[in-house]
């Protein structure tokens, strides 16, 4: 799965802590002011991406840490989540259309320290992230949709009060089925 290309892809984080599954999510406002979750992932890129795995980590580190990075560091992040085998082994592929890899805390520890240099901690990250970053900034660097990180209980996003954007859903349903919650 790591070598199909010019698809759009995404990377969902999953923990499992204290019986209870969590994951990273992102959330917008959409035009009609509510607030939208959907995970990381997006649009295959011509220019960067040579594989979907480029795409999936792009998008992740685009959305959630929101920065770019050069090509040569995308290449090296990839290359060794490749070697150090840090996905997990369940996937979502629909053919021509999208794949969502999977990880655990090892490939988001891994990413941040790749790019920072330092060990990441989730509530010093959240806490910053979402403080930093406000629909002001994202709208004019153009970067990403999310204005805000969230880690939350996978069984709260069936919460009828959240929305999820469709593809979303769909992940949130596969995951259900993958990992036999």
């Amino acid at each position: 799965m790591l070598k199909i290309k010019e698809i759009n892809a995404g990377l969902v984080i999953l923990k499992k802590h204290k019986g209870e599954i969590y994951t990273l999510i992102g959330s917008y406002q959409d035009k009609n002011n509510e607030k939208i979750y959907t995970f990381p992932g997006g649009s295959y890129s011509k220019i960067y991406d040579k594989t979907s795995l480029h795409t999936a980590v792009r998008e992740f580190i685009e959305e959630v840490f929101n920065i770019k990075i050069a090509q040569s560091k995308l290449d090296e992040i990839v290359d060794n989540i490749s070697e150090k085998e840090l996905l997990l082994d369940e996937y979502i592929y629909k053919p021509k259309k999208f794949i969502t890899y999977f990880g655990d805390f090892k490939i988001l520890n891994f990413i941040f320290k790749s790019i920072y240099n330092y060990k990441f901690n989730l509530y010093e990250f959240l806490a910053f992230r979402n403080k930093k970053i406000n629909e002001e900034i994202i709208a004019k660097d153009g970067l990403d949709e999310f204005v805000k990180i969230h880690f939350i209980k996978l069984n709260n996003l069936n919460n009828t009060k959240i929305k999820l954007r469709l593809i979303s859903k769909y992940v949130l349903n596969q995951i259900y089925l993958l990992f036999d919650f």
